[in-house]
């Protein structure tokens, strides 16, 4: 039997503008060639589109580009839904599935806000790998939602024991337990979790009844050229969200992304959208839809360009590596893992027992990395903003005393976090130089000597 979302009461009084209700219909007969005459929505007329053209490689018919500029369906275009799908399906079992399974977003960042919104209420527990986006902690706190941190091994990636425990052990007594995770290039870790972990986490999360919101903006940055099993390619009962993001193989600017959910879960999602802004830009949609026809008439298409991709990040990580080896080959002062996915080096530092402290000297030597710490869950929370609860006492506290497994990082935090995405190849060899540097140059403590 299917698993049926439940939704939270935002969810549940989500209710469609009637007007929406019987113009949406009416331009969709009008985009299939029908002589509709429009007398319902107060859309202005296409004559009076200032835009008169636009190149994308090509130059689009002024009736497409029409289009992308009138009101339209809080889910997208149509176009821009069925060159998705098609996109998208053969990397996540998709071929039996419609455009009703898929909604356009303004960005991840819109549709993690929303899933927030549409499947937890105030004071309901969201599960997160113990480091994670911080955008996603903002987002949950800012709506009043318990965050709670499960372990992940530095290596592989979310525990399927911790995340059992976690379950087993929740405060909350909704029937449907969220849990956030990033599986590919982790950001921060740029860990890439197995098929078999995560078939293994499905299990649990079918165990305890769990919806599993996949963010997975770094899924094609596969620099061993290897993409990763989805979640959403092994759901077999309806209980995976995934979002997929054009800020990382398109460009962030576009704000542009999908949902690929259940229909019931989009349904929901595609009036959310309408309530707010009203659908993704026509203009970034169309956009994308240009870009995957032109691919398809080029030789190599989408999969050249997921490859030059690939082949860039791929140089550009190991410029930065070798660097950052090779400077610290005499002093021992990094440790880090080589990610395959992603743009992230996570790396621990020997030297200071929090890396805040070193990255306000790297900031003054005009280094910017992130510190580790930014990345944990109870980032930010003071007294009037406790978010992490947990524990048997329920007091508003984290307390894993009981829990099976160490988080990946206990305060302080040693770790810091940079990119190899955007600095030109100058100035990463240039950053590797300074970063081992400035540690190996911190005056240290002489070794007691026993009495």
């Amino acid at each position: 039997q299917d698993f049926v979302m439940e939704f939270s009461k935002f969810g549940r009084r989500l209710k469609r503008s009637p007007i929406r209700a019987v113009t949406l219909p009416a331009m969709q007969r009008k985009a299939a060639g029908h002589d509709v005459k429009m007398l319902a929505g107060g859309l202005p007329h296409e004559d009076n589109f200032p835009i008169k053209s636009m190149i994308i490689n090509d130059q689009l018919e002024l009736s497409y580009l029409n289009q992308g500029l009138q009101y339209h369906s809080g889910a997208g275009l149509t176009e821009f839904r069925e060159e998705m799908l098609e996109l998208l399906a053969p990397f996540h079992n998709l071929q039996n599935l419609s455009i009703d399974h898929i909604c356009g977003t303004t960005g991840c960042t819109d549709g993690l806000s929303k899933a927030v919104e549409l499947l937890t209420e105030e004071g309901d527990e969201i599960f997160v790998e113990d480091l994670t986006w911080p955008g996603f902690l903002a987002i949950a706190k800012a709506r009043g939602r318990f965050v709670k941190p499960v372990k992940m091994d530095p290596q592989y990636g979310l525990d399927p024991e911790a995340l059992e425990f976690a379950l087993r052990n929740r405060q909350n007594s909704r029937k449907q337990p969220l849990l956030y995770t990033v599986p590919s290039g982790h950001n921060p870790t740029g860990v890439t979790v197995s098929e078999e972990r995560k078939k293994l986490i499905y299990q649990i999360c079918q165990k305890y009844n769990a919806i599993i919101l996949e963010d997975d903006p770094y899924f094609f940055l596969a620099m061993d050229g290897q993409l990763p099993v989805s979640y959403l390619s092994m759901d077999t009962d309806n209980r995976v969200i995934r979002l997929d993001s054009f800020a990382k193989i398109f460009a962030p600017g576009l704000r542009l992304g999908v949902v690929i959910a259940p229909p019931a879960y989009i349904q929901k999602f595609l009036i959310a959208n309408e309530q707010t802004c009203q659908f993704p830009c026509g203009l970034a949609q169309i956009t994308a839809i240009a870009l995957l026809r032109d691919w398809k008439k080029s030789k190599g298409g989408f999969s050249a360009h997921l490859t030059k991709l690939q082949t860039e990040y791929l140089r550009r990580r190991d410029i930065l590596v070798h660097a950052l080896k090779n400077q610290d080959a005499h002093h021992n002062v990094l440790d880090f893992t080589i990610p395959s996915h992603g743009m992230f080096l996570f790396i621990k530092q020997s030297i200071f027992s929090n890396a805040d402290e070193f990255a306000q000297l790297l900031t003054q030597a005009d280094v910017a990395v992130v510190p580790g710490s930014c990345f944990e869950p109870t980032f930010g929370d003071d007294d009037d903003l406790i978010t992490i609860r947990g524990g048997s006492q329920g007091d508003g506290k984290y307390d894993d005393d009981n829990d099976p497994t160490d988080s990946i990082t206990k305060k302080p935090c040693p770790f810091f976090r940079i990119t190899f995405a955007t600095a030109s190849d100058e100035h990463l060899v240039q950053a590797a130089t300074t970063i081992v540097s400035l540690l190996a140059n911190i005056p240290q403590p002489p070794p007691s000597t026993p009495p």
